[in-house]
């Protein structure tokens, strides 16, 4: 079985086998009531009534199979009505409880029966159990003499989750309802527990229910935001400017000049996205998300000091949920850098990278510079004798200082406050610090003035972070393609509800009062 993380008051059941039965006929023998039987069969078992026909009027079948998978109670149904010519024999079928909820991430079974995908791929060894076998020498007469050889049937492992069900539940609510208000092309969503790694809820749309193979279409299935890469655009600043912050001895107060707006470097324009911002402080280039006063930064310590400082920060790398396919992103080199690379990259721009690279990033700017292992598997346990192997949580390394975190984490909480560029992020009752990331995306060999992809991401509460959540969406419809109105509402809605189940208590709790009033 494959359970989430909820301990009490017990965890909840995600995928499971159960007893069903397949079904087979033989017409001949049905005499009269052939095609009574034939109409009873459609109705009770949902079998495909162009197909089942076709093998009914074949007279050179004796036998033919009706349908596979039904559950117990119908057969129980059926055999009350003493029907011939049926045939009952007992099988095992997956079975997932909770539908599409958490597909992507949990797989399916292939028709031979072993994992095709996910969770369900990724141990299929494990669940599967090992077949017994009892070996007797009998006499001629069929007398049982010996036994010669017994091996005893075994269970497969359970597998614990890290996704708490609740949340994931809020996650796939508030995608539908974004897809729905939004044209799109897909929207992603992905939640972890910064101080430990692990991965509370993971979501994308379009989805699958593994329980109806009618929609296992590849794109619904696949691990998308393992495999599909995008420019993250502002989100990444937040990065590219702690990089700067713990190499260099600057203050969040020191100001940088950022041009009103328009700044000419190595022969190219770049522009605050028509914003005319002066000389102002490095924690307002961050609230206002500055491309000018971030490219200034980036230059104050090279390329070679940046390109270090974000490899270490996991971009170009594989994360280590080893779900499957999964892309490294795109990250060149710094000897393939050109001359804009260094004032480019640093605000998301020419660095593609996939969901969970940003979200352990982000882990580490809210976990106090720690950087720790993304994982879904909490543990693994033998239900016939109890044996537990565990996955603990796992450093995987330093990335920025103490004074860094905390330094980004102030200017951060601006963005989602009064004058930043994602006040739809704000949670009433909590302090938020995030980014959003508005990016275009190339097209024909160009970057595209029309098609985008939208994100925020952030943790909450800031000074005490209970997740890092990260939203975003692929090709928002033009009107909706900023990351602070596409992703945010959507990403404080999660925010809430999951504050909220996890009984965090609120940092401004007049704010609260005033929105009930």
């Amino acid at each position: 079985m494959i359970f989430d993380s909820t301990r009490s008051p017990a965890p909840n059941i995600l995928a499971m086998t159960r007893v069903t039965y397949e079904i087979n006929a033989t017409p001949s023998h049905m005499g009269a009531r052939k095609w009574e039987i034939f109409k009873i069969l459609i109705e009770e078992t949902g079998a495909d009534e162009k197909l089942l026909r076709e093998r009914f009027e074949n007279e050179k079948l004796v036998q033919v199979m009706v349908a596979k998978g039904i559950t117990i109670d119908k057969v129980m149904k059926l055999r009350e009505m003493k029907l011939p010519g049926l045939i009952y024999m007992e099988s095992q079928t997956r079975f997932y409880p909770k539908n599409s909820l958490a597909s992507n991430l949990i797989g399916f079974l292939s028709h031979e029966e072993k994992g095709d995908s996910g969770i369900e791929r990724k141990f299929n060894k494990e669940m599967t159990p090992t077949t017994g076998e009892v070996v007797i020498e009998r006499s001629r007469k069929n007398k049982e003499l010996n036994t010669l050889k017994t091996i005893n049937p075994k269970d497969g492992w359970d597998v614990y989750l890290t996704i708490s069900e609740p949340i994931q539940s809020f996650m796939e609510e508030e995608l539908d309802r974004l897809v729905s208000e939004i044209p799109c092309k897909s929207a992603y969503a992905m939640m972890t527990d910064p101080r430990t790694g692990a991965v509370l809820a993971m979501a994308q749309r379009p989805t699958f229910n593994p329980n109806d193979r009618s929609t296992m279409q590849r794109e619904r299935y696949a691990m998308r935001m393992l495999e599909d890469v995008f420019e993250p655009g502002s989100t990444m600043k937040a990065c590219s400017i702690a990089v700067v912050m713990a190499l260099r001895n600057y203050s969040f107060n020191d100001r940088i000049d950022c041009e009103d707006g328009m700044w000419y470097y190595a022969g190219k324009p770049l522009r605050d996205a028509g914003h005319h911002y002066g000389n102002i402080p490095i924690w307002q280039i961050i609230q206002k998300s500055s491309n000018i006063g971030t490219a200034k930064l980036s230059l104050s310590v090279g390329k070679h000091a940046m390109y270090a400082g974000l490899r270490r920060f996991g971009f170009g790398q594989y994360s280590g949920l080893e779900l499957g396919t999964e892309s490294r992103g795109i990250f060149r080199h710094v000897d393939k850098w050109d001359g804009l690379s260094i004032t480019r990259m640093p605000i998301g721009q020419g660095i593609a990278v996939t969901v969970p690279q940003m979200m352990q990033a982000w882990g580490a700017l809210a976990n106090d510079g720690n950087m720790m292992q993304l994982r879904v598997v909490d543990k693994l346990k033998k239900p016939d004798t109890g044996e537990v192997v565990e996955f603990p949580p796992q450093l995987k390394r330093r990335v920025l200082p103490l004074r860094v975190t905390q330094g980004m984490t102030d200017a951060l909480k601006t963005v989602t406050r009064e004058g930043g560029t994602a006040k739809k992020a704000h949670v009433p009752g909590y302090y938020v610090a995030g980014k959003t990331g508005t990016s275009q995306k190339w097209v024909n060999g160009a970057y595209s003035n029309r098609i985008h992809v939208a994100s925020f991401v952030g943790y909450a509460p800031a000074d005490n972070p209970e997740f890092v959540l990260m939203v975003m969406v692929d090709e928002p419809s033009y009107k909706y393609r900023y990351g602070g109105t596409a992703a945010a509402p959507t990403f404080r809605r999660i925010a809430e509800k999951t504050l909220r189940y996890l009984n965090v208590t609120p940092d401004i709790p007049e704010e609260i009062k005033d929105e009930v009033e």
